[in-house]
C-alpha cells in the first residue's frame, strides 16, 4: 500500500510541476502530499490514513522478511481491510484533484 500511495502522489507531483522536482521528500508521504499541493484539501480521514501508512515505509516489502512480518502482525485483518478501502478513496481523491480544480498547470 505504501508504494501505491507514493506512486499516486508522485504522479500528482509530475502533473503539477511537469516533472518530479529535483529536490523532494523521498518516502515521506505527508511531505509529498504537501509538495504536490493537495494536503490541505485532503479530507481528515485520508490525512490520517496517509500518516498511518507513512509509518510502514518501503523497508517492509517482501513476505518472509522480519520487517514485513512484524508490520503485518501489528494490525488486525479488519484494519488492513479498512486500509484497502482508504487506499481506493485516496486514489480517487488524487485522480479527481489532478483532473479537477486542484490542478494548476496549463496544457489541457
Amino acid at each position: 500500500l505504501f508504494m501505491g500511495l507514493e506512486k499516486s502522489i508522485k504522479g500528482a507531483l509530475v502533473e503539477q510541476h511537469g516533472a518530479l522536482p529535483t529536490c523532494y521528500h523521498h518516502h515521506r508521504l505527508v511531505e509529498l502530499c504537501k509538495d504536490a499541493g493537495f494536503w490541505e484539501t485532503l479530507p481528515s480521514s485520508l490525512q490520517g490514513f496517509v500518516q498511518t501508512m507513512s509509518n510502514y515505509g518501503p523497508k517492509a516489502r517482501y513476505p518472509s522478511e522480519t520487517a514485513y512480518e512484524t508490520l503485518v502482525a501489528s494490525s488486525t485483518v479488519e484494519e488492513w481491510q479498512q486500509r484497502l478501502v482508504s487506499a481506493r478513496e485516496f486514489k480517487s481523491f488524487v485522480q479527481n484533484w489532478v483532473l479537477g480544480s486542484g490542478r494548476t498547470t496549463s496544457g489541457t
